[in-house]
């Protein structure tokens, strides 16, 4: 997650980045927050990145079976949960564009498993694919709604 808010490529494997004028800034906001996620960021370090009142809609999913609306604290917990399950985890971002205060990006998420998930023995891999639209406001994210397609495990 090294890439920057003014690199736009094709798709002919490296990410397509794109921000209108005034929007570079969220466009960075959101990558930093998640290179911050790919390094394993706990609760505390990852709440530079929200607002107080932000709100995280994570749509059904295999791991997810309803809809999962969480504020901040709920967020908190979901983090350390996950810590504790993930050994490590990466993120290859495919696509992000930056309109206003809207940033979407598309991406595939890579774990390595801390603990059995499924037929998924812990040091397993499991793999999703992404798409996630954030709502910034005064530098900080709003809003996140996920859209998590897990390939099995």
């Amino acid at each position: 997650m090294t890439q920057t808010a003014t690199q736009v490529r094709d798709h002919s494997g490296a990410p397509v980045l794109a921000a209108a004028p005034g929007a570079e800034g969220n466009l960075a906001l959101v990558l930093r927050f998640l290179g911050a996620m790919e390094n394993g960021g706990d609760a505390d370090s990852l709440t530079e990145f929200f607002a107080e009142n932000i709100i995280s809609v994570e749509y059904p999913n295999r791991v997810t079976n309803t809809t999962a609306r969480r504020d901040l604290d709920a967020m908190r917990v979901a983090n350390e949960r996950g810590r504790k399950a993930l050994a490590k985890q990466h993120y290859e971002l495919h696509s992000a564009i930056a309109v206003g205060n809207l940033v979407a990006v598309e991406l595939t998420w890579t774990a390595t498993l801390g603990v059995s998930l499924g037929d998924t023995p812990a040091g397993g891999e499991m793999t999703a694919h992404f798409a996630a639209f954030y709502e910034c406001r005064h530098g900080k994210i709003v809003a996140i709604r996920n859209y998590d397609c897990f390939d099995p495990f």
